[in-house]
Order: structure tokens, then sequence, then C-alpha cells
């Protein structure tokens, strides 16, 4: 190319002036066409302004290069590249480093910021480096734009990109404007660098750095993102070449994905760099005729398995497969960390009884790969649940199939959740069930998961640690199941503190599942800890306060704990066990050994045993009822009836000549027995005994309270002595009571007639004294008058006195004064007139006193001669009258007792003058049991109450009641 000045072009011009014309411009007229071009996209001093511009000749066209300013960006060197002198093909602008191309300048060439395309990690590492304009007849067809890397970029950890390159195609800018780009780099992945590009868009998941491999090695890929080689991975996978494959980095997610070939079949990597650490998996594809011992000598022992459609894949952690190659296995499976083998097993090809058990053909079977085939143990997990009986009642849910291929020790087995149904509840156990493929049988083994709590609804019961052990035949399904014998723990009470706890058994007819029974053995149980067991359930459940030590004392040892749901038996291996939760011991109760059982439940606790018979002999002895040789002992602690808890014996009784059939009530402080019958074959009685201990004989005490047979004897007996022993004092006391009688009459008479004479005499008297008691009244109204007159007078007098006094000293006052004067002596003068009138009526009102005499008449009434003789008479009649009454209400000759019933007796006849409504005695029973009992008895005698106590021979009472009837009489 040669550069013409422009002087030159001018003499060209000059010369030839033709040829100037048509083939040649003025370099003003191609930079004015330049900017002309440029004008529709951009503004000249807004958008840029050019300076040392250098026009020259090249192939046959021109070209324009200087310097500029382009959006505010400066040092930018420039290029136009002209085919002719009238049309424009390509203007090109080269931009300094570290540029970067302003908002402003996107929004006026694509209208949009174009460059968010780029990835934003990628955006921090690229600058602008160029840009360019296609021209098609002086119109701008398409601008292009490129940016380059400055520094090396990770799009996933332990990958370095460098010479990275953007570049974006702006079609149609004029008008439609589309956007077109694209990203070169160079992947340093290991030991090799890989040429990868990518298509940018909107959105940032479309950038994905693809490439070609041509080899690679397994290790160095994961040692590139700091994965070290574990011990157990085998060293054929570890130094595994690989070859002809390609890459794929999605830099926005972080992710990266390789597939190659190798030796070991197909290889694909998938590798997440978003997550701390990197997450990654591999897989390896190895095809059918693939032998393991390649992999290590150890493992030939997996060539022999019959496993189709192998896969090998190594893992940073447990999660699901992603990779294609997995599609040939037919189904995603998850994998663990660590090297794992995948292949399918054909079940069907092993054992066809296995095959219909777990209902599969073929299982996805997954192991963890190391050089010790006696570690490895290829597993599947199974959709589908197994029933192992025919009702279902015992499930096989979340199965594991495991193959351990041990040279030494070939295993199949079943892992996974039994669910076992007892009295419809749910039992899980996590169990192995290992398949004996020869001789078609299972072993299983399981442990309870978790607590079993409240079995068959027995609140305050835990179950725990439950193991279960069986061996059967899985020729046909379902399974046949014996009865489940199951080991574990028991705890009964609140489960924070139990009462009590201990080893137990569980039994469950799978058949049945309401034949189920607990068995759990104790060396001993104490009854404050069962009561604890209820009290639990219902807290405010207590032992009668009386009965608490003694129950408290109650042991039992050598204690079985049963707990069997429903209301019929169980028999589990020819043992019968009854219904309900039970507890069976040998116990001793007030000092007798027994055999104890309890029962539980919610209305509280019962406990019962066959007791030896209490003799105190001869007085005492308290054996079996109902034909039953011995006595029984009842325990009874309610929850719902407090009133109704106690403890004691049933049996039948004999004390004082009486049996009868009887409770003993135990409490604290000892016994009491009740019992109703004839004591001494004669008299009804009912009976407390009591005493501080069973094995106390002679402390043994007695009360009895008396029937009315007994009541009604003493009544009779004692009432017929007392008749028979009154005979005399009733005929005198019915001849004082005759003369008693008319002498009442003759002087109540005489009452009448002393009342009479006393009115008489009182109304002459009270006449004379109203008169003069009138007159005496007069005389002392007239005297105050008089007084009065004069008081008043006296007062005016000292008024006048006082208003002198005045004047003397003031004689200015004379004039009012002395008219007050003269009126107050007027007053006077009146007062004086009024008072001598009063006087002359007081002398009359005098004389009519006097003319009355001294007074009344004070002398008692009873002197009165009239009534002196009345009261004379009457006082003879009455001596005759107390003479009578005191034979009638006793004197020295009749005693109070005798005098008593003699008047009951006269008045009311003999029968009922003892009437007995009450009749006890206290006694020890030794004492009793000769009959001579100190008797309290309550009731009447001759009509009064009586409480009183004496002695009677209950054997032969006749003479002690009427010895007790004469007593009376005194």
């Amino acid at each position: 190319m040669k550069k013409l000045s422009l002087a030159l072009l001018v003499t060209l011009m000059l010369v030839s002036p033709g040829r100037a014309t048509a083939s040649t411009s003025s370099p003003d007229d191609l930079i004015a066409k330049m900017k002309s071009a440029l004008a529709p996209l951009f503004t000249e001093n807004d958008d840029y302004t050019f300076s040392d511009l250098t026009v020259t000749e090249a192939g046959g066209g021109y070209r324009i290069s200087g310097n500029a300013t382009f959006f505010q960006i400066s040092s930018v060197t420039l290029i136009a590249t002209f085919p002719n002198s009238e049309t424009m093909a390509r203007f090109e602008l080269q931009f300094p480093g570290g540029s970067i191309l302003p908002d402003a300048a996107q929004q006026k060439l694509a209208r949009q910021n174009f460059t968010n395309r780029i990835p934003a990690d990628i955006r921090n590492v690229v600058k602008l480096n160029s840009l360019y304009l296609e021209l098609a007849q002086n119109t701008i067809s398409t601008v292009g734009i490129q940016f380059l890397g400055t520094q090396a970029w990770q799009p996933v950890s332990g990958i370095s990109a460098k010479d990275i390159t953007v570049d974006f195609n702006l079609n149609n800018p004029l008008s439609a404007v589309s956007i077109a780009s694209t990203l070169k780099s160079n992947l340093t992945l290991g030991e090799v660098n890989i040429a990868v590009t990518s298509t940018l868009s909107s959105n940032p998941n479309d950038c994905v750095l693809s490439g070609e491999i041509k080899s690679l090695s397994f290790g160095n890929v994961l040692t590139s993102i700091g994965i070290q080689k574990a011990p157990e991975w085998p060293d054929a996978i570890w130094n595994l070449a690989m070859q002809n494959g390609k890459i794929s980095v999605v830099p926005f997610a972080k992710t990266m994905a390789l597939s190659l070939t190798s030796d070991f079949g197909e290889v694909e990597f998938y590798i997440n760099g978003s997550t701390v650490p990197t997450e990654f998996m591999v897989g390896v594809s190895p095809p059918s005729d693939f032998s393991f011992a390649k992999i290590d000598p150890n493992l030939n022992v997996l060539d022999h398995l019959g496993l189709k459609n192998t896969a090998l894949v190594l893992a940073s952690s447990t999660q699901k497969t992603r990779l294609s190659l997995f599609r040939k296995l037919g189904q995603e499976t998850e994998v663990t960390r660590g090297l794992t083998l995948l292949s399918l097993y054909d079940i069907s090809a092993v054992s066809k009884e296995l095959q219909n058990m777990i209902g599969k053909s073929q299982l996805l079977l997954r192991a963890t790969v190391s050089n010790n085939p006696a570690e490895m143990k290829l597993m599947a997990s199974l959709d589908s649940n197994i029933p192992l009986d025919t009702k279902k009642n015992v499930i096989l849910k979340n199965v594991n199939f495991t193959l351990a291929p041990n040279p030494a020790s070939f295993t199949i087995s079943l892992g996974g959740m039994l669910e076992v149904t007892a009295d419809k509840r749910k039992l899980l156990f996590t169990s192995n069930i290992a398949v004996d493929i020869t001789n078609v049988e299972l072993s299983i083994q399981g442990i309870m998961n978790g607590t079993w709590d409240r079995p068959f609804d027995t609140n305050g019961v835990q179950v725990s640690d439950l193991g279960l052990g069986v061996g059967v035949t899985f020729k046909a399904m379902p399974i046949p199941m014996p009865t489940l014998q199951f080991k574990g723990k028991i705890r009964v009470g609140n489960p924070a503190s139990p009462a009590f706890a201990g080893d137990m058994t569980f039994a469950l007819d799978p058949s049945n599942p309401t034949q189920c029974m607990i068995d759990a053995g104790f060396d001993q149980i104490l009854m404050s800890d069962i009561v604890k067991v209820v009290q639990y359930s219902n807290p405010s459940f207590t032992v009668p306060e009386d009965s608490r030590k003694t129950v408290n004392s109650i042991g039992i040892t050598d204690a079985r704990l049963t707990i069997v749901p429903g209301i019929t038996s169980v028999t589990v291996l020819d043992k019968v066990y009854d219904p309900g939760f039970l507890i069976k011991g040998k116990s001793t109760i007030d000092g007798y050994a027994t055999s104890l059982l309890v029962g539980i439940s919610s209305a509280g606790i019962k406990a019962g045993a066959s007791m030896t018979g209490i003799v105190y002999d001869p007085y005492f002895s308290f054996t079996g009822a109902l034909g039953k040789p011995d006595p029984y002992f009842n325990l009874t602690l309610s929850t719902t009836n407090p009133k109704s808890s106690g403890l004691g014996y049933s049996g039948k009784a004999t004390a004082l000549k009486l049996t009868a059939e009887s409770e003993m009530m135990l409490n604290d402080n000892g016994f009491i027995l009740y019992m109703n019958g004839k004591i001494f074959n004669l008299f009804e009685a009912k009976l407390q005994i009591a005493a501080g201990s069973t094995k106390d004989g002679p402390g043994y005490a007695v009360k009895a309270t008396m029937d009315s047979d007994l009541q009604k004897y003493i009544s009779d007996v004692a009432s017929a002595e007392i008749d028979r022993a009154t005979k005399n004092s009733q005929t005198a006391f019915r001849e004082a009571q005759t003369t008693l009688t008319t002498k009442q009459k003759e002087v109540s008479t005489l009452n009448v007639e002393i009342e009479k004479q006393r009115g008489i005499v009182k109304a002459e008297r009270d006449k004379d004294c109203e008169k003069f008691n009138a007159a005496s009244a007069q005389v002392a109204k007239d005297k105050k008058k008089v007084n009065n007159l004069k008081d008043d007078i006296d007062d005016k007098e000292d008024k006048i006195k006082k208003l002198a006094k005045e004047i003397e000293k003031d004689p200015f006052k004379a004039a009012d004064n002395g008219a007050k004067i003269t009126k107050l002596k007027a007053e006077v003068v009146s007062l004086e007139a009024a008072r001598a009138t009063a006087r002359e009526v007081l002398k009359a009102s005098e004389k009519v006193l006097t003319g009355l005499g001294k007074g009344c008449d004070m002398t008692p009434i009873d002197l009165d001669p009239r009534v002196a003789s009345v009261i004379t008479a009457r006082e003879t009649a009455d001596k005759s009258l107390q003479a009578a009454k005191a034979v009638v209400e006793g004197t020295g000759a009749v005693t109070t007792g005798s005098l008593k019933a003699t008047k009951y007796i006269v008045q009311k006849g003999s029968t009922g003058v003892v009437t007995i409504t009450y009749a006890y005695f206290e006694s020890k029973l030794n004492v009793a049991d000769g009959g001579m009992v100190s008797m309290k008895v309550k009731g009447t005698y001759a009509g009064d109450p009586i409480d009183t106590a004496f002695t009677i021979n209950l054997a032969s009472p006749k003479e002690t009641v009427e010895a007790w009837a004469r007593e009376m009489l005194k």
C-alpha cells in the first residue's frame, strides 16, 4: 500500500483532470464519507471525536487510520476501509487495555445493556478490546464488539479458564437489531488444556462451555477439584486413562460434566462447584463381558454372581444418581459417599421361592467397593411390603435386600422394619432376616424401635428393647408363622421414675393377635410400688389412712407379672395365662405365708390369697367358709369408690358358742371382725372382735350389741321381781293416795274463801284511801301555786332595785329606767292580789284534808277477823293433806327406788316397770367366754330413763337379772 500526501493528490488532479474526477476523491471527501456512514449510529462530538487522521491507498481502495475518543474513552485507534472512493466497507476501533463499554453506548448500539449476557463471574475478568462496523452500500449491517480476558477464571473450583474471548454481533443495528454472542476459552483440567466455546444469551444458564477431549486421567480430574485418593479405592480406577470425550461446563450453576471412553467402559463425571466442599459423582459403565478382576484380583468373586448392567459410581456424598449411563439400569437410585457398585441381580435364577416372597424377579443392587471382598455387601431397597403371615399381622416394610459375596461365607439377607400387630398396636422392629436358599428357610432377628407405651391399653406400663428371634420356612406364602416370643424390658409406673422394672417375655400368635401375653419376673415387688403404678393414672388415688402401713408392708417375692388382653385366657407353649394385668408370687401377710394374686386396673387394685386358719383355742377360731378349709385374704383399693377400699380375710368365725361367716378386716391397728347370731345358744347379738394382731389371743376383745330377745328377757324378769318385792308398799300407797285426794279438795275450797274475804276487806280500804289521797294532792297543788306567785313577786322587786341603782350611778338613765320601774311595780301589785286569793284557796283545801283524818289503814289484811278465821281452818286441813302426801311421795319408811316402782305399778300396772331398749357389753374374749359380763343397758325404769350397767351371766341369766332388779329398789 502506498501512502499519498495531500499535495501529491492535488497535483495529480490538476495534471489529469479527467482521471481524477472519475476515480479519486480528496482525503476530506473520504473522511466526510466515513463520518456520513457513521452518522446513522454515532454522532460526532457527542459519541466521538477524531484526530491525526491519515488517508492511504490500499488494494485499489483507501484506508483511513488515526486516533479517536469514542464513548468518552480516549486513546482509541481506528481503521476505516474503502474498497473504492464511494463506499466504506468496514470501520474498526481498538480500545486501550482495561476499557469498559459504557451503558449509554450499549443502549445506542443495541437499545439494551447487552454485556449483561456475560455471566457475572466472567464479566469481572474481561474488558473491552475492539468494535467494528460492517457496511453494505454505505449502510451499517453489523456491529461487532469483542472483549478479552485480563486474567484466568475458575468456572468450577479447581478448573481454570484462560484466553477468554467474548464476541458480540449486533445485526441490523439501524432497525430491528438482533444480538448474537460467543465465548471462547482454554480450560486447564489437570495437565490438559481444552478449547471450549459457548453461546451467550439473556439467560445466564444458557452459558455452557463445551469442548472436545482427546485424553484425560481419572485421578487428574478429581485431583484438580481437590479430591485425594482414599486407601480403599482400587488403584486401577484412580489411574484409569480416558479418551475421546466431551466436556460441558455451566459457569452460572458452577457445574461441569465429562463423558469419555476407557478400557473399563464409558465414563461420566458430574461436578458441582456451588457447594462447599465441591460435590461430585463419577460413573463407569463397564461392558457386559467386563471382569472385576481388572479392577483388583481380589474382586473376581463378583464375576460369578450373575450381575448384569453393571455400573461403578464414585460420589462425594449420598445423592441420587444423575448420570445418563444409569439409564441402562432401568431406574434411578441413591448412592452413598465413596465408590459404589450398581448392578441388576436376577432373583428368579437364584430362588423361585425368594422371588415369590419379595415379589420381584430382579433387583438393582448396590455396594461400596473396596479391595477387600469380605467387607462388600450388595444391597437393594424394595418398594413393596412383604407380609410374613396369612393375616398380615407380621409385615416387613422398607425392605433392604443384602448379598454378601464373601467367599468364606456367602449370605443373602433381608433387612428393614418389621411391623408386628399386637392388640391393634403396631410394633416396629429394626430387623434382619437371613435367607437360607438351600433349605428355603428364614432366620428372623429384630430389635423394637422406641418404647411400646401402654401395651394393650395398660396405663403406667412401658415395654422397651424388645428382641425377636425366630426361624421359619418360606416354601409357602404367606409364611405360616409360629407363636412369636420377644425378650425385652418392662417398666411399670411413671416413666420418669418407674415403680419397678425388669426383664420380660412377650408372646404373640400372628394368626390370632388377641392371643398375646406379657410375662415378666421380679425378685420382689412391694405393694407400695403397685400403689404408685395406679397413682400414675389416678394421681388422687390413695390408700386408706388407717391401712396404709399394713398395705405398704406387703411384699411379693418370686413375682411374675403378666398382662393378657381381652377377657379370655391365653395358652402359650401349653401354659395357660389368665386375662388382665396380674402379679403372682409369694407373700407374707400379717405373719402368714401365702401365694398372692394381685390384679391392677384403672378401677384400682385387687389382691387375693388363701390363708392359714386362725385359732385361739378354745375361745376363737377363723377357718374357711362355704366348705373350704382355709380363710381367704382380700385386698381392694378402689379409685372409683374409695369407701369400698379395705383389706381382710373372708371365712367362718366361732366365738361365744356362735359360728357365722364373717369378714375379718385388717388395718394398721390390728383387725376387726363382725358376726351376728345367738351367743351361748340363747341370745341374738352383733359381735365385734378386735385385737392388735391376729396372733395376740389374750388381747382379743369382744364388743356385743344385744338384740331384742335379751332386752325383752331383762325387761320381763326385772319387772316381775320388782312387782313381787313391792306388794306391801303398793297397799299403803293406795290408802294415802285416797286421803290425799280428799284433803286436796278441802284445802282448795278454803283457799277460794280466803281470797274472797281478802277482796272484800281490800275494797273497803281502797275506797277510803282514794279520798284521802285526792285531798292531799289538792293541798300540795295549792301550796305550789302560792309559792310560785311569791317567787314571781321577789323576782320583779329584785329588778326594780337593780334599775334604781343604775339611775344612781347614771342620772341620764332616769327617764328610761323610771318607766320600767313604774311598770314592774304595777305588775307586783297585781301579783300580790293573786297571791292573797291563792292563800285563801289553800286554807280551804287544808281544812278538807284535816277532816279526813291521819291517812289510810295499813294493818295487814290477813289480820282482819273475817280473813284470819278462814286461814285457821285451811291450816288444819293442810296438816292432814301433808301427812298423806308424805306417804305418796316417800317417807323414811319407804326407799326411793321402791317408792318409784310402787307408784308406777299402782298407776300403770306391773308390766313394763322395767323396759330395756339397748344392751351392750365389752370384755376380753377369754373372760366373756364364761358368760359373766358387765352389761350396759339403756331404757326406762318406772317411766324414767336409765343408763346403767350390771353383771349378768349370759349362760344362766335369771338370778343375775333378779339381783339387779332388787338393787334398783334400794
